[in-house]
Formats: structure tokens, C-alpha cells, sequence
């Protein structure tokens, strides 16, 4: 996770997802998660990303993510939130892509999805924003119609049992 643009009200940032070859993200359509924990970023954060203070549009070359769903995981000092979308087109110019030799070339090796999470200076977080935003988990998996109850399931069935190491000061 890294930012790529920064304001006290909101953050673009890109998480960087590795093609790992049992699912080539950058050739087929895949569902995706992030997930961000407690102990990190405080219940004022969890709170405001069900209640709407927060905004979250993912971003990309051109508009092929849909985000689905927002899921709130209560386990005591392992709680955590997450987001759910779906990746609904497979085009060449999809994050990170360059052109060489005059043609859109994208990279194979990983998909960035920037995300923008506008309504931050509404938000007290338990450490900082940047040790919060930056800490995000993400995962992904086939593409298929899953449900929100499956969609939940999926964020619940991560926990970390750590906390996420903070980012260099």
C-alpha cells in the first residue's frame, strides 16, 4: 500500500495485489478484499466506514471495479473491517501499464487498484492515519456471483493474530 495522493479530508492511495499464478488477475476477472484491524486503526474508523462518513471509490484507468461490500468483523482485540468489489473488465490499460513502443503494454506481474477514501478529517484514528491506511491487507480470489453473506464470510475468515507492522517513519 502506498499513497499516491494525499489532503486532510481524503487519500488516493494503490495496493499493489501480486500475480501469484493459481489465478492470473492480470488475464481473468477476480473478486477482491481489503482489510484494515483494530488494533491499528480504532473504532471510530471501523465505525465510520459502515456508517458513511466514509467514501470509497475504487479507481482505475478507466472504471472496471465494482465495489460490493463492507463487512465489520467483532473479535474482540482481532477485530477488523473490510471491503469486498469484483474486478468486471479485463482491458489492457488496467493499472500498472505503460506504452512500449507505442503500444499499451500492462504489467503481468501485479494489478494496483487505487483507492479513494474521502471523509478522513471526520475520522479519529486509534494511532494515525498513515499507520491505519497503510497497513491494509488484500486478497482476492476467482471471479463468481458471491453473495454478501459470502462476501462477509470471506473477511471474517481472516484474522490477524499480530499486529501489522507500521510503516517506517
Amino acid at each position: 500500500m502506498r499513497y499516491v495522493f494525499k489532503s486532510d479530508a481524503g487519500s488516493l492511495f494503490a495496493m499493489k495485489l501480486r500475480n501469484n499464478g493459481k489465478l492470473d488477475i492480470r488475464e481473468n476477472l477476480y473478486s477482491g478484499l481489503f482489510v484494515w484491524t483494530k488494533d491499528v486503526c480504532g473504532m471510530d474508523f471501523m465505525r465510520a466506514m459502515e456508517d458513511g462518513r466514509l467514501t470509497i471509490t475504487l479507481i482505475d484507468s478507466t472504471d472496471i471495479y465494482d465495489l460490493k461490500h463492507v463487512h465489520y468483523k467483532s473479535f474482540a482485540k482481532y477485530s477488523s473491517i473490510g471491503i469486498s468489489f469484483d474486478l468486471t473488465e479485463v482491458v489492457t490499460k488496467d493499472t500498472p501499464w505503460k506504452f512500449i513502443k507505442g503500444v499499451p503494454t500492462k504489467n503481468l506481474a501485479s494489478d494496483d487498484v487505487q483507492i479513494m477514501i474521502s471523509g478522513l478529517d471526520k475520522v479519529s484514528f486509534l494511532t494515525t492515519e498513515e499507520n491505519c491506511l497503510l497497513t491494509g491487507a488484500a486478497a482476492y480470489l476467482e471471479a463468481r456471483e458471491y453473495t454478501d453473506l459470502e462476501r462477509a464470510c470471506l473477511i471474517e475468515g481472516k484474522t490477524f493474530w499480530s499486529k501489522p507492522v507500521l510503516p517506517a517513519a
